[in-house]
């Protein structure tokens, strides 16, 4: 499910909007996590062995095994998250010339802050979305889909946080 809101306060020449934007029951399949623990990370250490059979750590050598065997609900994370999806502070100053009635002067921020017991970078992220949904040929000459990638997290680069300023007329 997702859902969001946006709110507007204003007090005297001040305004402020907040759009806050969310998703429960999302689940992502974090094969950044799965690379990482295949060898690269301390989790590694921790990983099944036939003397090491009380962890959640897949074997060695599962990255490689035939038939996806390698995709297990182990790297499967809850991805539900909140975040302040954009944020704007203005202030107006009323002006009572022929050419100008006010001139107003704003911050924005978005992507400030997200709430998420995900651990990759982004829950929002779609690995596949620089396809555009166009048809495009895999390694194997095969048909896929964009929509192939939703709820997976392959080196996916997070949202963008970024800071706006301004000022704007009203004639």
């Amino acid at each position: 499910m997702n859902f969001g809101m946006t709110n507007t306060f204003t007090y005297k020449h001040f305004d402020l909007t907040a759009f806050v934007y969310g998703n429960i029951g999302n689940d992502m399949l974090n094969m950044t996590r799965m690379n990482l623990e295949w060898q690269r990370s301390t989790e590694a250490l921790n990983r099944w062995t036939p003397t090491n059979t009380n962890t959640d750590i897949p074997r060695n050598g599962f990255y490689y095994m035939s038939y996806g065997g390698y995709i297990n609900d182990h790297f499967v994370e809850n991805a539900s998250f909140l975040r302040l999806r954009n944020l704007t502070l203005g202030y107006t100053v009323p002006l009572k010339t022929k050419a100008i009635q006010s001139i107003r002067v704003y911050g924005m921020a978005e992507n400030l802050f997200t709430i998420s017991n995900y651990s990759g970078w982004d829950p929002e992220v779609d690995t596949k979305g620089y396809e555009n949904d166009a048809l495009v040929k895999n390694r194997s000459g095969n048909n896929q889909s964009a929509n192939a990638g939703v709820g997976l997290d392959f080196n996916s680069y997070p949202s963008m946080r970024s800071f706006t300023f301004g000022v704007s007329a009203t004639f």
